[in-house]
């Protein structure tokens, strides 16, 4: 749980909550365009860049850090 701890701090730290809400009320009110919808999709890859500050900090135990989002994706 430390690397999920680790991985949704760096998204606070970052701001992601609010550009993702933005990006969302730029889908409802543009949901037509297509740069909007690219932009849907390229926000799924924007978690990489976030994977090496928190393998960083686990050091030793980052080796367990794709496994366990993989398991806590599984929750839903």
């Amino acid at each position: 749980m430390r690397a999920v701890l680790l991985h949704e701090l760096i998204h606070l730290r970052r701001r992601d909550v609010w550009v993702n809400f933005l990006q969302a009320l730029l889908q409802i009110v543009y949901w037509w365009h297509p740069l909007v919808c690219a932009n849907a999709r390229i926000g799924a890859s924007a978690k990489k860049p976030w994977m090496t500050p928190v393998m960083l900090a686990l050091r030793d135990e980052a080796e367990a850090y794709a496994p366990t989002l993989l398991e806590v994706a599984g929750w839903r």
